[in-house]
């Protein structure tokens, strides 16, 4: 797991995973989320295209 944040909307929670490739995704999702009793559903979205990444923000 990257990241982890508290959402508001549809979803409590975004989480950020790397993985090498749709198979193993689904290999990791399902170890973290599909048996937790805290978990009711979690839904996947797939970047295409990232446009920017890392978390770097100028304070100046």
């Amino acid at each position: 797991m990257q990241q982890a944040y508290v959402v508001t909307g549809d979803w409590d929670y975004a989480v950020v995973l790397a993985t090498r490739g749709m198979a193993h995704q689904h290999v990791l999702a399902d170890r973290l989320f599909k048996n937790a009793p805290n978990v009711k559903r979690y839904t996947t979205m797939v970047v295409i295209d990232p446009i920017r990444t890392g978390n770097y923000l100028p304070t100046q």
